[in-house]
């Protein structure tokens, strides 16, 4: 008769053996195409019945080894046309790593995520919003515990962002994203936190480095509320307050922002501006009514200095919607003159768009050195 540590030797060895085989069988089956298709179809079937939205995956990449996921030639599109202002998200590839640690403390670890060549179309309702498409239910009901989310490293190459057609290439290269997401059962809502250690993004070739990023947020089943989101670059900032209500019915949102951008930081991402020194205040609010998408806008110079134009102030004012704006305030005032002016402005063909100027002691010369394609024609009798 064998000794007991013996059978128990060989107990433990077979389990060891077992186990490492169904280990291996999991790791197989995960990258076979019938797993891969039923989880792609689990995932569209979600997407129709929660958001409206269909998921086209072209070929998937599942390795259960290094906890990681590849997807290739991955379209995201609305069955029909409704309020959401993106119509089409598409991407070369779509891939995910996550860390092992993550399972061991339960939480959301992700190592990289990385888009390649993702394009976005946005389309801007001119009319009243409509009615979600039929099915969709909004969000799906919110968990009841906390969530951690960290994103080491999160990588967008070659992207590309279409409004009503007209498209701008951009690339995002951002670090220690975290995400904190947590339920308060007593406002029956989660609330959230985002934060970005920095990174940079690319616009159509210039670069804007991103120093960081920091968001507050709560959501329920009807509505998102963003009670801050902040965005800073070595020299400027911007930040964003808004809500999306009535997510499941008829969506309507509002943003308000407020941004501080210095001259000489954008005047190197956006050659077209006149060199100089100093700040833009802005202030807005864009939102959705019954009537469509609406927007305004002030802005306001501090400390500005132009190119041959020293201690210039700017003030200026505007409201409008999508296909039509209008500016209530038009003011610079340098060297002792003083510009004023107001217009009405509308896309080509769709109305007669008209400027009003009128100034005092300043010298229209010495502007348009500013726009050398308008010419300075002598006043007439």
């Amino acid at each position: 008769m064998r000794p007991a540590w013996k059978r128990r030797l060989r107990r433990t060895l077979f389990l060891l053996a077992g186990l490492s085989a169904l280990f291996v069988a999991l790791i197989i089956l995960a990258d076979s195409g019938w797993v891969k298709r039923r989880l792609i179809g689990l995932a569209d079937r979600k997407l129709r019945s929660g958001f409206g939205l269909s998921l086209q995956v072209g070929d998937a990449s599942l390795r259960l080894a290094s906890l990681s996921a590849s997807l290739r030639d991955v379209r995201l599109s609305s069955l029909q046309s409704g309020p959401a202002p993106v119509r089409t998200f598409a991407a070369s590839e779509v891939a995910i790593n996550l860390a092992w640690s993550g399972l061991l403390t339960g939480h959301i670890h992700i190592q990289e995520v990385r888009l390649v060549r993702p394009r976005v179309e946005i389309a801007v309702p001119a009319g009243p919003a409509r009615a979600a498409p039929a099915g969709a239910s909004g969000l799906s009901r919110p968990a009841r515990k906390p969530v951690s989310v960290r994103v080491d490293k999160f990588t967008l190459i070659d992207g590309e962002a279409l409004l009503d057609g007209s498209g701008r290439s951009f690339s995002a290269d951002l670090r220690e994203i975290r995400l904190d997401l947590r339920y308060l059962p007593e406002d029956k809502d989660h609330q959230g936190t985002l934060a970005c250690g920095g990174g940079r993004m690319i616009l159509s070739g210039n670069e804007i480095p991103i120093r960081s990023v920091e968001s507050e947020f709560r959501i329920n089943e009807g509505r998102i509320g963003v009670e801050r989101f902040l965005v800073r670059t070595n020299l400027s900032s911007l930040e964003i307050k808004g809500e999306v209500r009535n997510i499941q019915a008829d969506p309507v949102f509002r943003a308000d922002l407020a941004a501080n951008l210095d001259l000489a930081e954008w005047t190197r991402l956006m050659p077209a501006l006149p060199s100089g020194r100093g700040a833009l205040v802005i202030d807005g609010r864009v939102e959705s009514g019954s009537d469509g998408i609406r927007f305004s806008a002030g802005a306001r110079s501090t400390g500005l200095k132009l190119e041959g134009l020293p201690d210039l102030s700017f003030r200026a004012a505007l409201e409008g919607n999508p296909r039509f704006f209008k500016l209530t305030e038009f003011i610079v005032e340098a060297a002792g003159g003083r510009l004023e002016g107001r217009g009405e402005f509308h896309p080509p063909g769709e109305g007669e768009s008209r400027l009003n100027l009128g100034w005092k002691g300043f010298s229209l010369v010495r502007l348009a050195d500013f726009f050398p394609r308008i010419p300075v024609l002598p006043a007439t009798a």
